[in-house]
């Protein structure tokens, strides 16, 4: 197998810090553009024919791996004063378009929901943009479908549907050259990207390992990992030992795969060999900072500033030091500064990081030299967790030693440091959390079971990429290649500025369904699970069998693509009761158009009702409506699992619009229903029915104390969210 190491956790930041050259040139770099200026400006009005009305706001031009280019700014002020504006890209050498994105700047803007393309028409749009502008490359591109696939119906406005159209050379895809639009819900374009490159010779499509016999030697060969993962997003934290790929793809022709992650689990130490390294009491700030200056060998430098914080049981000091240049001949402005934080329980460096104008210190190219320094280092800093370490790992002055519990490595946890050329350290970041972690390994399921379930979520597709074939940037952390891998977005994996012109075709690990991103294997139990919320995640959807020709069908199935309902057994029962934790669940998902993060609720915080308790599905929802004024916490009990009338459902909607006070005076509103004397609620019945978000029986009647089904619910939170765009309040103002 070729090993292509990509050691984890490394400083991404603190290499290009080192390495990245400036995309902005000044003045005379213009020269070097074949297409100057003014012959720029007029050529991006002639693209999107712009007229005089727009303004050139702004002009820069770029030079870095990817070519000359240049950036364009045109804005025209509208009647009230703001903007419209687009950017446009060129090719400096060629003139070509290379892309534009729109903007309106103007508050008044009406959004419009739903919106008035939806995403069928709105890929006419881009299909035919493309063939226009992208005539010569047309035969040459593939529409993407997964891109498609993983568009959510959105739930509010505006509304930007996205295409991609990728490169394919000898039937084989070319990720990194392709076009992508996007066009807005009124049917416009309001986007556009090219990325494109002649320069590239492609290996021939010839003597390829066929499909079949590719998916057989990757399940056999490829690596796996076992990770201790910790799930933080999710209402109640906890560790799960978890199987992901270390490998990511497969060459077409010769069969070598290779291995993501190529560093040592063996801990430094067999056992811990010195106390937890605990104190029994805080150090003060006088013995934090005599320890540190010993461990990082700071001499006669002057304290600037000190500070103290605690957060649960964990305390840190944060010191800055200085030395005073002025003294030595140098500049006052020239001052060297230190900045350190210590855990003030163990003694041990937090965060370490330093500035010196007069003196640039480069990593250290020696790995040998390099590696010992900061084996050393570590084990001077963290004595008591040399048994909970393996490293270090990386290349190049930039090292990682991992953090192991009973040898199985912990996702994102370790200590990350940057040792000089000169053999001091440059940086320091410890990354360890307080989470309480099992402290020996379960049973597992095998590496080649593993192996097995992971292939049935993933596929292998062939594809064309650049050589030398090493990965985006060595140091990429494991975590992020993983998130890239799921989203199936693979070109970023390996999109490399050094790279050849030579593609070689490699068969790559993707997900089967586009949708299937951040999910694992659970390693105990073989089942897969999402990182997001913890819940099991089925890789093949069951089909809900009571939905197709119901009345609210569209309705119920967009609720159902978000999570606002859940259909069990391939059930979403349409006409069964909303209970009232359904009910807040539904509401807040269309509010937030989609998106919920239920770990913004975390244990710690008391329930507002004795009957919905930290444990409970509803918690986070329930909570967040109490903070937001939807539901009154003045009562002991909510009764999640209740019915809702349909005068409670008007009660909800109300006040989810804005417009509970107003409804209070009931005077105000005409309630031209039947039954107008059931209600006691009445100015909220008005304007939920006044709007038509909820409407009357065919004898007028609104009949409040009804319960609400599942798909009644569903189609009045559908209808919320269109007049909430249109009762949007907009400009304009100065």
């Amino acid at each position: 197998m070729k090993r292509f190491r990509l050691f984890a956790h490394v400083l991404l930041a603190a290499l290009a810090a080192f390495s990245a050259v400036p995309a902005v040139f000044a003045e005379p770099a213009e020269s070097k553009a074949v297409v100057d200026r003014e012959k720029a400006v007029s050529l991006a009005r002639s693209y999107l024919s712009l007229t005089s009305e727009f303004e050139l706001n702004s002009v820069n031009f770029y030079e870095d791996f990817s070519g000359k280019r240049w950036s364009l700014e045109f804005h025209k002020k509208s009647e009230n004063g703001y903007s419209d504006g687009v950017v446009v890209s060129l090719d400096a050498d060629t003139g070509r378009l290379i892309g534009f994105e729109k903007y309106d700047g103007d508050p008044a803007q009406q959004t419009t929901y739903p919106p008035k393309y939806d995403f069928e028409a709105a890929k006419k749009v881009a299909e035919r943009f493309v063939r226009e502008v992208n005539a010569a490359e047309f035969d040459q591109l593939r529409y993407n479908p997964d891109v498609e696939a993983a568009f959510r119906t959105p739930l509010q406005g505006p509304v930007v549907y996205p295409f991609r159209y990728d490169r394919v050379v000898n039937g084989i895809i070319y990720p990194e050259n392709y076009v992508f639009v996007r066009v807005d819900g009124s049917g416009n374009v309001v986007s556009y990207q090219f990325v494109w490159d002649d320069k590239v010779e492609f290996a021939p499509a010839t003597g390829l390992i066929d499909e079949d016999r590719a998916k057989a030697l990757f399940q056999e060969k490829a690596s796996v990992v076992l990770w201790l993962i910790w799930l933080r997003n999710v209402q109640n934290p906890t560790p799960r030992f978890a199987y992901e790929w270390n490998s990511s793809r497969m060459h077409a022709r010769t069969g070598e795969i290779d291995i993501l992650m190529d560093g040592s689990f063996e801990p430094m130490e067999k056992k811990a060999s010195s106390p937890s390294g605990r104190f029994a009491e805080s150090l003060t700030q006088q013995q934090a900072a005599e320890a540190m200056k010993t461990l990082l060998s700071l001499d006669d430098v002057q304290l600037a500033n000190a500070s103290y914080y605690e957060q649960k049981d964990a305390g840190v000091w944060n010191f800055e030091w200085r030395i005073d240049t002025a003294k030595t001949g140098g500049s006052a402005e020239d001052g060297v500064y230190y900045w350190v934080s210590v855990d003030a329980s163990t003694g041990e460096p937090v965060s370490y990081h330093f500035s010196n104008p007069t003196k640039s210190v480069r990593p250290i190219r020696d790995d040998v030299r390099g590696k010992q320094i900061a084996a050393d280092f570590v084990r001077r800093a963290y004595p008591a967790r040399l048994h909970e370490l393996a490293g270090p790992n990386g290349k190049s002055g930039v090292y990682f030693f991992q953090r192991l519990v009973d040898g199985v490595p912990v996702e994102s946890e370790g200590i990350h440091l940057i040792v000089g050329e000169d053999g001091s350290i440059l940086s320091l970041q410890r990354s360890f959390s307080t989470v309480s972690f099992p402290s020996a390994k379960p049973t597992v399921l095998l590496e080649t079971e593993a192996r097995t379930r992971l292939m049935n979520a993933y596929t292998l597709q062939l594809q064309y990429i650049r050589e030398p074939n090493s990965p985006f940037r060595e140091g990429i952390p494991p975590e992020k290649y993983r998130a890239i891998l799921a989203s199936g977005m693979t070109q970023y994996l390996y999109y490399n500025p050094d790279a050849g012109n030579r593609a070689e075709p490699y068969y790559v690990l993707v997900p089967k369904r586009p949708t299937d991103t951040g999910i694992f294997l659970d390693a105990t139990d073989g089942k897969f699970y999402r990182r997001d919320n913890g819940k099991e995640y089925f890789l093949e959807l069951p089909e809900t069998s009571d939905l197709k020709g119901h009345w609210a069908e569209k309705e119920l199935r967009l609720m159902l693509e978000y999570g606002a309902i859940d259909a069990e057994g391939g059930r979403a029962a349409p006409d069964k009761p909303i209970t009232r934790g359904e009910m807040i669940k539904m509401l807040l998902i269309a509010m937030r158009g989609g998106w919920f993060e239920p770990s913004y609720y975390a244990n710690e915080r008391k329930a507002s009702f004795a009957d919905v308790s930290a444990g409970s599905a509803y918690f986070a929802y329930v909570e967040y409506a109490v903070d937001n004024r939807l539901i009154d916490p003045a009562t002991e009990r909510f009764r999640p699992d209740d019915p809702v009338t349909r005068e409670e459902l008007a009660v909800l909607i109300v006040r989810a619009l804005g417009y509970a006070k107003l409804a209070e005076y009931g005077d105000l509103f005409r309630l031209d229903v039947a039954d107008a004397g059931d209600i006691r609620h009445k100015g909220q019945v008005a304007i939920a029915t006044g709007l038509g978000i909820m409407t009357t029986d065919e004898h007028g009647r609104f009949r409040p104390a009804e319960t609400v089904t599942r798909a009644q619910a569903a189609v009045a939170f559908y209808r919320f969210l269109q007049k909430r765009a249109e009762l949007q309040d907009v400009g304009p103002w100065r």
